[in-house]
């Protein structure tokens, strides 16, 4: 009992840290100019554009910082500011939410669709597992002996060699 009771005051320990430790975690420029794309026309995100709205944009981030304003809300002035064309991955609410989902969705149902109909399709017969295949007999064909061709020559070889791999079995 008192082992299970250490094991909890364990675990929420360890949760109240890790939560803390993510509140705590200081906010630069480069963070948050990793969360936006350059409105330049380049389509890279502003930490790594060289342009020079790139660079006024870091610039204006560190200002931002320094006023004391939070990541959230130096994103918010850039997507009030541009649009949500600014943000380097979608927002995952309302239509960005079902745009998000619904491959997942797509994917699910199509995979019980696919095993619904795979499992309503007519399975093997029992009654032939587990028979021996049948071996059919091949009679070697009537040859017309009155013109030697070459192909004689060459079904004789085929039929020496299948009668030598049906002594193997």
């Amino acid at each position: 009992m008192r082992t299970k009771n250490l094991f909890i005051e364990a675990f929420v320990i360890g949760v109240l840290l890790l939560s803390g430790v993510q509140g705590v975690s200081a906010v630069s420029v480069s963070d948050i100019s990793k969360q936006l794309i350059c409105s330049c026309g380049c389509g890279m995100v502003v930490n790594d554009c060289y342009c020079d709205l790139a660079k006024e944009w870091r610039t204006r981030i560190e200002g931002m910082l320094s006023e004391g304003l939070s990541r959230s809300e130096i994103i918010s002035v850039f997507v009030d500011e541009y649009g949500d064309g600014v943000l380097a991955t979608p927002a995952k609410s309302g239509l960005e939410l079902v745009i998000w989902l619904a491959p997942v969705a797509v994917s699910v149902v199509g995979t019980v669709v696919i095993y619904r109909y795979a499992k309503n399709k007519a399975p093997i017969p029992t009654r032939e597992i587990g028979y021996p295949i049948r071996e059919r007999t091949v009679e070697k064909p009537e040859i017309d002996s009155s013109e030697p061709d070459v192909e004689d020559d060459y079904e004789e070889l085929f039929y020496e060699e299948y009668r030598k791999y049906k002594k193997k079995e």
